[in-house]
């Protein structure tokens, strides 16, 4: 049976998409926080050392899951507009008679 998928829902696609980039983002930027944690310092060219930035690091998995959310709808906005005009997606499904 062939179907269509002729829209998508915004807001959840955002949620689900920026749900799973901040699970995909927190393990690495603890990984990094370790690994910057045991680097020895570095610093300037008066010979000050620099401090790491470890507040930034755990901001950046909820800003970058922001942009994902945002990302997700602008997408999403996009494909319902060209899907309006086209039909959008065409796919077949096969109904399983073991399930």
């Amino acid at each position: 049976m062939k179907t269509r998928l002729s829209s998508v829902s915004l807001k959840h696609n955002g949620k689900v998409m920026a749900l799973f980039t901040l699970l995909l983002m927190l393990p690495l930027v603890a990984f990094f926080i370790f690994l910057m944690a045991i680097s020895p310092a570095i610093y300037d060219a008066q010979g000050n050392p620099i401090e790491t930035p470890y507040f930034i690091m755990l901001i950046v998995p909820f800003v970058y899951a922001g942009l994902a959310f945002l990302g997700t709808v602008f997408m999403g906005w996009v494909y319902n507009y060209v899907a309006k005009k086209t039909g959008g997606l065409e796919f077949e499904t096969k109904d399983d008679p073991q399930a």
